[in-house]
C-alpha cells in the first residue's frame, strides 16, 4: 500500500472554453468536477493503476465528502482528519489553444491540534505502507513548523518518502532528507533562485537539491519532458506528443511514478520512463489527476530515456 498525505485537500472545478477573455463574459463549452489536492491526485492515479493506496490529510465540509467519494469510487482507501471549514474548490480554466489557468482558493480552517491528529493518523497507517507521499501546500493558518512536523513524522516512519511541495515548504522538506522530491520547472527555479530555461540547466539545479538533502529529484518541465537526478547520475526524457485535454494533473501522475518506483526498487531510468508515460495519460484525460490505465502501456513503449552528463 502507498500512503498519501494531503494537508490541504481540494477539488477542481474544470471549465473548458474556446478562449479566456479577461474582463469580458466567457461561455464554457463543458465543465466537470475533479480531484484537486496533490496527494489525493496521486492516490487517484495509483488506484486507477490497480495499486493499493490510502489517502489521508485534512478535509472538511460537503466538498470534502465529494472529494472522498471520488477516491473511494476509484478504489482508494481513505482516512481523513475532518476539520472546520471546507475542502477548497479551485477553478481550472482550459482554453482550446492549450493554455490553462488555475485560480486557487482557501477553505479549510484547521487548528494546531489538527496537525497532531494528522501525524497520529499518518503513524497509524505507516506500518502497512510501502512508500509515503506528502504532497501539496500547507493550509491557511498552519505555520511552517506544523507542516514540517508532518513531513518529519513521515520521514520517521522508516519508509521511502516522496515530497511534492514548493517554496518554504520544499526547503523545510529538504531538511528531513526525503528519498525523492518532485518540483516542476517554476518550483525548481524558485528553489534555486534563478530561471530554468533548458533541460540541462534543470538537471544541474536538481543536482544542487540532491546536495541539499534530496535523495532523488524528478523535475517536470512541461512540454520539455522531465529530468531525474540522483547521486548516481542524471537522466532525461522528452515529453510524448499526445492530444492534451488537461495538463493540470501531469505532475501528480509523475509523483505517483516516483512512489511506485521507490516502493518496488526500480532503477532511476525506469522511474523516469513510467513518469513520462503516466503524465502523458494524465494530460489526455479531461479530469485533473485522473487517467485511463489502458493508455499507459502504449505510452511507455514510446518513452525515450537517455543519460545526461552534468
Amino acid at each position: 500500500m502507498i500512503l498519501t498525505v494531503t494537508p490541504n485537500t481540494a477539488l477542481d472545478r474544470v471549465l473548458f472554453l474556446p478562449r479566456l477573455r479577461i474582463g469580458g463574459r466567457n461561455q464554457a463549452t463543458a465543465s466537470l468536477e475533479a480531484m484537486g489536492g496533490k496527494g489525493c491526485c496521486v492516490s487517484l492515479v495509483l488506484a486507477r493503476l490497480g495499486t493499493a493506496t490510502l489517502a489521508t490529510g485534512l478535509a472538511g465540509g460537503d466538498a470534502g465528502r465529494r472529494m472522498e467519494a471520488l477516491l473511494r469510487a476509484a478504489g482508494a482507501d481513505t482516512d481523513f482528519v475532518w476539520t472546520a471549514g471546507e475542502t477548497r474548490v479551485n477553478l481550472v480554466l482550459l482554453e482550446d489553444n492549450g493554455r490553462h489557468t488555475t485560480v486557487c482558493a482557501e477553505g479549510l480552517l484547521p487548528t494546531p491540534a489538527d496537525a497532531g491528529r494528522l501525524i497520529e493518523r499518518l503513524r497509524g497507517h505507516a506500518a502497512e505502507a510501502e512508500a509515503i507521499v506528502v504532497a501539496g501546500s500547507p493550509p491557511a493558518g498552519w505555520s511552517l513548523a506544523e507542516y514540517e512536523a508532518v513531513v518529519r513524522a513521515a520521514r520517521g516512519a522508516g519508509k521511502p518518502l516522496v515530497v511534492d511541495a514548493a517554496g518554504a515548504a520544499l526547503h523545510a522538506a529538504l531538511c528531513v532528507r526525503p528519498e525523492a522530491i518532485k518540483p516542476n520547472r517554476d518550483e525548481l527555479a524558485q528553489a534555486v533562485g534563478r530561471p530554468i530555461r533548458r533541460a540541462q540547466e534543470a538537471a544541474q539545479e536538481a543536482a544542487a537539491l540532491v546536495e541539499k538533502g534530496a535523495g532523488m529529484v524528478l523535475a517536470s518541465l512541461g512540454r520539455g519532458g522531465a529530468v531525474l537526478v540522483t547521486r548516481a547520475g542524471a537522466w532525461r526524457a522528452p515529453a510524448l506528443s499526445v492530444a492534451a485535454r488537461n495538463p493540470a494533473g501531469a505532475g501528480d501522475a509523475m509523483a505517483a511514478a516516483l512512489a511506485l518506483g521507490l516502493a518496488r526498487g526500480w532503477r532511476p531510468a525506469r522511474i523516469l520512463r513510467e513518469a513520462i508515460a503516466l503524465a502523458a495519460a494524465a494530460v489526455e484525460h479531461p479530469a485533473t489527476g485522473d487517467l485511463d490505465p489502458a493508455a499507459v502501456p502504449g505510452h511507455r513503449e514510446r518513452v525515450r530515456v537517455r543519460r545526461v552528463h552534468l
